[in-house]
């Protein structure tokens, strides 16, 4: 990012490289795919326990990260000195944001993963909240870039599906959709039933800034592999108009299950 200064400061070379579209085999996250049903119900019990353990561990500094950093760019007890420090902190806040992200979305994949068959019948996430959740995750970003939100997403119903991979799946189709957005952008998540199923849809409207980037970015691949590790399906287009949309179909839940 761009760093204002009131100093000639050579920044560090790392400053200046703008950020890429990360990518990954996809032929690795079907590898994975295909070799959780060979996997028995003691190994994923033993490697969710792992991967939780993990997360712990990864959380407990970063939120020292994002508390400290945030008290710093707002100069919570004094002036830090040359501006450079502020932008600083500020970027340091945002990378312990994006790396909060991947431990989420590493233990939201591992939870499918060691999901029993019971346990994945069973898992009822609220549409509505966790789609708020979702955008109320990017609202730093959003405020920082004068862009703004809106969520008419169905209150009264819930997808058969494990909540914090609704989530992290919704999270990272908005990071996907909103890379090229230009500022004052307007995102809205929105839904509609179609039979047994819901259907969410996401659009961004606003003049884009034209992306270069070529082939699909982490945060698609990651929601694609979310979605099929809920059982939905995502389809990703976009009109001439520039707009971007992404729809997801969720299997929603028509009655509670008295017998299970």
């Amino acid at each position: 990012s761009q760093l204002d200064s009131d100093e000639d400061v050579d920044e560090p070379q790392a400053l200046k490289t703008p950020p890429t579209r990360s990518m990954m085999p996809v032929a690795g996250l079907h590898e994975l795919l295909n070799h959780r049903s060979a996997t028995s119900a003691t190994d994923r019990a033993a490697f969710a326990r792992l991967t939780a353990h993990m997360s712990h561990e990864l959380r407990t500094p970063l939120n020292a990260i994002l508390g400290f950093s945030e008290m710093m760019s707002n100069e919570v007890f004094g002036p830090l000195g040359s501006s450079c420090y502020a932008s600083y902190a500020r970027d340091i806040h945002a990378s312990g944001i994006s790396l909060l992200k991947s431990a989420d979305d590493a233990l939201a994949i591992t939870a499918l993963l060691t999901a029993n068959e019971n346990q994945q019948k069973l898992a009822h996430t609220p549409a509505a909240s966790t789609a708020a959740d979702a955008l109320a995750f990017h609202a730093p970003a959003f405020a920082a870039n004068g862009m703004s939100t809106h969520c008419t997403v169905d209150t009264d119903v819930e997808i058969a599906a494990n909540p914090q991979a609704v989530r992290q799946l919704l999270i990272n189709l908005i990071a996907d959709a909103t890379m090229g957005a230009a500022p004052g952008a307007h995102v809205m998540l929105a839904s509609r039933c179609v039979g047994s199923e819901l259907e969410i849809c996401l659009t961004v409207s606003g003049q884009s800034v034209t992306d270069t980037a070529t082939g699909e970015s982490f945060s698609l691949l990651l929601a694609r592999t979310l979605a099929e590790l809920c059982g939905a399906k995502l389809t990703v287009t976009a009109t001439p108009s520039s707009d971007r949309y992404a729809t997801v179909r969720f299997m929603r839940v028509v009655q509670n299950d008295f017998f299970g």
